[in-house]
């Protein structure tokens, strides 16, 4: 077979995609809007007639600055790793009682919303206290254990002595090292919905022949910790919109 000479249909020598645009400009990412529209769940009582902000005094923007680049991180009164979707799901009907379970519309927008006040901050998540140690620990375990009919592991795809920075189909597969997490929730433009980081996760099983965990599940909120920790001094972007 003769060799292929057009460069676009060599994963080797195609040209790497360039991004999808500005993703906090409203004209161009979709979840721009659906964060903006939590705002009015900010403001609503729930069935225990408090609301977000009757708490959290000065509105999202300013109560919750800074607030989302602790996360992942340990939470003593549940003696585990929680990202921001997981503590919405237990904190918001323990205050107010409104029902926030992850991945539903309220969680992912209220974490937009929440992550939003943080944006341009250096995320800053805790990687030297004894839980945040062995949570690292057991996170990185997860990332390289071969699971499913594959038998493949995250690092198979997503560090450089694998296969990172080359072509999976139409993608690119990106480089834990150079962070993964501080764009999400993120705007999928070909499914055209919000997915956070616990989707992304339970989407990369589908190819591995895995079963997904359940989106609350101390695996994932371990391993989302390790993602986040290569994401350390480095701005968040939320929401972001990728392919």
């Amino acid at each position: 077979m003769a060799p292929e000479k057009d460069r676009d249909r060599n994963p080797f020598t195609r040209a790497k995609p360039v991004g999808f645009g500005d993703n906090l400009d409203p004209t161009n990412n979709p979840a721009i809007v659906l964060a903006e529209d939590a705002e009015a769940l900010w403001t609503a009582r729930g069935p225990a007639g408090k609301a977000c902000a009757d708490c959290h005094e000065g509105g999202a923007a300013r109560a919750m600055r800074g607030a989302a680049t602790q996360y992942p991180k340990f939470a003593k009164r549940y003696g585990r790793v929680m990202s921001l979707e997981d503590w919405l799901e237990v904190h918001a009907p323990e205050r107010t009682g409104q029902a926030m379970p992850s991945e539903s519309a309220d969680n992912l927008a209220m974490t937009m919303l929440v992550k939003r006040a943080s944006n341009g901050m250096p995320v800053s998540v805790d990687v030297t206290s004894p839980e945040a140690r062995a949570a690292l620990a057991r996170g990185k375990a997860t990332f390289y254990r071969k699971v499913g009919e594959r038998n493949h592991a995250c690092a198979d795809c997503h560090t450089a002595e694998n296969a990172a920075g080359k072509f999976l189909g139409g993608r690119v597969l990106a480089d834990v090292r150079s962070g993964l997490t501080r764009h999400f929730p993120t705007w999928r433009t070909d499914r055209a919905e919000v997915w956070d980081m616990r989707k992304r996760l339970q989407w990369c099983m589908t190819p591995l022949g895995m079963n997904m965990l359940a989106s609350d599940s101390i695996e994932y909120a371990e391993l989302e910790l390790y993602l986040t920790a290569f994401d350390n001094g480095k701005p968040l972007s939320v929401p972001g919109i990728r392919h």
